[in-house]
């Protein structure tokens, strides 16, 4: 998500470690954590250049164990960090919503 309107913004990286380090689902894991695993996955994303099937893969592995609706907050969440919603997250969170089964209205 983070990735779709290049490059990545400190505040989506800030979103998703806020998110994730008061999420009760992984009471273990720390806004620090998840801020090192949202680089991770960015540096990952880039290297191997932005392969959006094997994103929707990792997703629909975490919504097994958080549940669909995590996800898709969590994703719209980092798409609105910025305070901007561009038209190529839009076009993501479609995607994301579509494969988690949850398509927006109207599509």
């Amino acid at each position: 998500m983070a990735c779709a309107d290049r490059p990545a913004a400190a505040s989506e990286r800030s979103e998703f470690a806020t998110f994730v380090g008061h999420s009760p689902w992984m009471p273990t894991f720390t806004a620090s954590d998840a801020a090192e695993a949202f680089d991770s996955r960015v540096r990952q994303f880039e290297m191997v250049g932005g392969d959006l099937d094997r994103e929707m893969g990792s997703l629909r592995q975490v919504s097994d164990d958080i549940g669909i609706g995590e996800v898709v907050r969590v994703c719209e969440l980092v798409a609105m960090a910025d305070g901007r919603l561009q038209p190529a997250e839009v076009q993501v969170l479609r995607d994301v919503r579509s494969a988690m089964g949850r398509p927006l209205i109207g599509d």
